[in-house]
């Protein structure tokens, strides 16, 4: 008996919840006529359907994984398929051919399907399976999408196709998490709890809003009803990013990648079943990281860098009926951090110079904040199917975040952890003693103290249908209501002290509406558009309201080629704190203040881009995607000349472009190896790289803005990415070897060519912005594991070396004049990119090592 399967990945534009996908086919018989009435399920499980009078059949709602699934008919013979991975957003299409025979039954195993070519795909995605983070030398989520086709990283920044960092939303089982002042995403999420990540830098579908350049959506892994444990632990050196401050002035301390020779790390998950009636799991994942309490670094010795962190999730799964689902989520993160600075290193307390021995006390640095940050999210979602075509979903969930800095005097407690606003205009910080070699030996940093919570309330509802063969109709709403706040205290010696502060409480609320049609001859169209009306809740501003066309087709050129094109306009909210930040001074002729503008009007990006693949062979494919983004309305800075003199958070009037190709190649794993690598050249042009640049650079000066479009601080030309793996699965022989079964490594490598920087003009006019490059940077890591089994238990063991070829990367020039000084007299810059003070964290970390061990059941 022939049997037939296609495995194709299908592009399913889902709710935003994002969380679940479907398998949908068509039964057909030795003749090639449909089958009516077949049964099909998913083995071990409740969902199944029939199929209709077109042989089709359709199982939706399926957590991400892999599923067994059987099809059968009276008179006919069973087939079984195993291995179906199934991922948020996409359909897996398999397709039957039952044989005459009414006995007997054939099992077909199913291998990598992401390694075919998605047909139907409308948009730019790219799915990290659990399986790949496993294998992967990777500390956090970030590495992971560092590694995604037209990512850039820029210090302590993420951006994506050319948008600034806070234009990628990034959620949590469908639910936004960026940080509503700030618009970044701080919450820690174990990698042990994590099922999938997926990656779409552009064409968004209609349900998408407040994204621009990228959405991560971070799939935790699902309730089980069968018990699991894993234990996961290590320790040696790991490189961790740097947070930049949430501080409104935009004058942090840059903090590029941490190095921490202490590093200890331990992650352990749980799921089983519970006594709940009907089906019913659970899932409770926990991480712990604790590093840099030796003040050890590869690049010199540091106070006040330690880190500690604690997050964790919880999902409780519940089916009262074969119809409905209640999920119940739970994510904490908590953390406190030390706020390094090179040049505070030395402070008297601390510092003793015995001969050419530096030595660091234990205790706090009374010179730098101590940061602390604390996230929890409580969320529950209902899943409601009214027949095998039709659902709906609601989802309520609260994020709550909230962070402090503050800096301990010589009793431990925070400086002015109980001052009023008029005690703190009162306040006289201590003098900043600075010693010959530019270090400061005495007082404190000027950023002295910071403080920040917000709430966020999400309500949300989408309902899904398959009206027929041709259309799937979606629609929905989604509310969002803030409650944010904040403030800041900018003191220096002998100068004035700056309170600045914000608080909003704005609303936004999105509908939206899309249908997915599939023609006979394979082309597919996925049509939508959403409004969003946004309400600042202020009295002087006005209730806004956007709409978003978005449109997006693919067609197979061959059985081997697929073409796809996408249009859509896209609006993002600016964080709260440029909406209502104020600030006050404790002197009048401290200079022009910024103040916020809750009547800002949502960035728009309108962007476009064509794609093509192509298959070689069933684990081989190849993709060129290029894109087009012209950005309007993007946040800045402007001096108001009216009986006083204040700088305002405003909307451009100047426009952003970014365009780009990028290439990709996949060699899925076939059986042994597995490669990827992708290229990206891109070009990033506008007036402003950051909302505060302009008043960064004429606070208290004469000097006109420059108006011109420059290179974006970001513009990074090339960028490529390569990573390669063997792993010998249980059971196989590697070359005849069996002793090398379950022996893997991978290897991951990064290049990017240089950023732009000012040169050393700052200051004087005309000042020419980013006309010097960084040089090329390119870094390597790799992961080398030993697999045991023993039944159902996996043993592993491995190590983890970052920088594998300890190559010096320069990461940040902290001081441009001192950078392109010929302070040798040979004519040639000396490019000291540490400044006076030689900060090594002007350069990346030198090679270091993980070791660490997992167990599994």
């Amino acid at each position: 008996m022939k049997v037939f399967i296609i495995c194709l990945l299908v592009f399913s534009v889902s709710a935003i919840a994002g969380t679940t996908g479907r398998i949908a086919g068509v039964v057909y018989d030795t003749e090639g006529s449909p089958v009516i009435g077949a049964t099909v399920i998913i083995a071990g499980t409740e969902f199944g359907t029939m199929t209709d009078n077109n042989g089709e059949y359709l199982i939706h709602n399926l957590n991400p994984g892999s599923y067994t699934l059987q099809a059968r008919m009276v008179g006919k013979a069973e087939q079984t398929v195993e291995g179906i991975q199934v991922s948020a957003d996409l359909t897996t299409r398999i397709d039957f051919e039952l044989g005459d025979t009414a006995t007997g039954s054939t099992v077909i195993t199913v291998t990598d399907q992401r390694g075919l070519i998605v047909f139907d795909e409308t948009s730019s995605v790219n799915i990290i399976s659990s399986d790949d983070i496993d294998a992967m030398p990777v500390t956090s989520i970030r590495d992971l999408i560092a590694m995604n086709s037209g990512g850039v990283s820029s210090g302590s920044d993420f951006h994506m196709r050319g948008g600034r960092s806070g234009e990628v939303i990034y959620m949590v089982d469908g639910i936004v998490m960026n940080d509503p002042a700030t618009n970044l995403f701080t919450m820690e999420i174990p990698l042990s709890a994590v099922s999938e990540i997926s990656i779409t830098s552009g064409g968004f579908s209609a349900e998408y809003g407040g994204a621009q350049s990228g959405i991560v959506n971070i799939i935790t892994r699902d309730a089980t009803e069968k018990f699991m444990m894993s234990l996961n632990g290590g320790g040696g050196a790991f490189s961790e990013n740097g947070d930049a401050s949430l501080n409104t002035m935009e004058h942090s301390v840059w903090e590029n990648q941490i190095y921490h020779g202490d590093a200890v790390k331990g992650e352990g998950a749980i799921g089983g079943p519970t006594f709940l009636p009907g089906e019913s799991g659970f899932f409770v994942s926990g991480s712990y990281n604790r590093s840099g309490f030796n003040h050890a670094d590869s690049r010199g010795y540091w106070d006040n860098s330690t880190i500690e962190t604690l997050s964790g999730t919880a999902k409780l799964s519940w089916k009262p009926t074969p119809m409905t689902r209640i999920v119940a989520n739970l994510y904490i993160s908590d953390g406190e951090k030390g706020w390094r600075d090179w040049l505070w290193s030395r402070t008297v307390e601390h510092y003793v110079n015995d001969g050419d021995t530096l030595y660091y006390s234990r205790e706090n640095d009374r010179a730098l904040p101590v940061r602390e940050q604390n996230r929890f999210s409580p969320g529950i979602a209902i899943t409601h199917s009214f027949n095998e075509r039709s659902f709906i979903e609601f989802k309520l969930n609260l994020y709550h975040t909230e962070e402090t800095h503050g800096i301990t005097d010589s009793t431990g407690s925070i400086i002015g952890e109980d001052f009023s606003i008029d005690e703190w205009l009162e306040y006289e910080a201590p003098y900043q003693f600075e010693d010959r070699d530019h270090f400061y030996r005495s007082g404190h940093t000027d950023w002295i103290r910071h403080e920040s919570e917000s709430d966020v309330v999400t309500v949300r509802t989408d309902y899904t249908s398959q009206l027929n063969a041709y259309h799937q109709l979606k629609t929905g709403y989604e509310g969002r209501f803030f409650n944010s706040e904040g403030w800041d205290i900018y003191s220096p010696p002998n100068y004035t002290v700056t309170y600045s502060s914000w608080e909003g409480a704005p609303r936004f609320s999105g509908i939206y509406a899309q249908d997915r049609i599939e023609y006979t001859a394979g082309l597919i169209a996925n049509i939508g558009a959403r409004i969003d009306i946004i309400d600042p809740n202020d009295e002087n501003s006005d209730v806004k309201y956007k709409f978003s066309p978005r449109l997006g087709v693919s067609h197979p050129v061959s059985d081997r080629d697929m073409f796809r094109a996408s249009y859509g306009h896209y609006y993002q909210v600016p964080g709260l704190s440029m909406m209502y930040y104020e600030s006050q001074s404790s002197s009048s002729s401290s200079g022009e203040p910024l103040s916020g503008n809750p009547n800002l009007d949502p960035e728009e990006t309108v962007a476009y881009e064509l794609g093509l693949k192509h298959i070689f062979d069933p684990f081989t494919l190849v993709e060129m995607v290029a894109y087009n983004k012209t950005i309007t309305g993007l946040v800045s800075t402007d001096l108001q000349e009216s009986t006083e003199e204040f700088w305002q958070y405003v909307n451009s009037d100047g426009t952003g472009t970014v365009w780009g190709v990028e290439l990709g190649l996949i060699r899925r794993s076939s059986r042994f190896f597995s490669f990827a690598a992708n290229y990206s050249y891109s070009v990033a042009k506008g007036r402003e790289s950051s909302p505060a640049e302009n008043y960064s650079y004429g606070w208290g000066t004469q000097f006109p803005i420059p108006r011109d479009d420059v290179y974006l601080d970001w513009d990074q030309r090339h960028t490529a990415n390569a990573s390669a793996g063997l792993m010998v699965e249980r059971g196989d022989a590697f070359f005849g070897q069996r002793w090398l079964e379950g022996f893997g490594f991978r290897i991951n490598s990064s290049f990017g060519s240089g950023i732009p920087y000012d040169n050393a003009s700052h200051g004087t006019h005309p000042f020419f912005r980013n006309q010097e490059r960084y040089p090329w940077r390119m870094n390597t890591d790799l992961r080398v594991e030993k697999r045991f089994w023993s039944g159902d238990l996996t043993f592993n063991i491995y190590m983890d070396v970052y920088n594998l070829f300890n190559r010096t990367n320069l990461d940040h020039i902290y001081n441009v004049a001192w950078y392109d000084a010929d302070q040798d007299g040979d004519g040639e810059p000396d490019h000291i990119a540490g400044g006076p003070a030689g900060n090594p964290n002007a350069y990346s970390p030198q090679r270091h090592f993980f070791f660490g061990a997992d167990i599994r059941w």
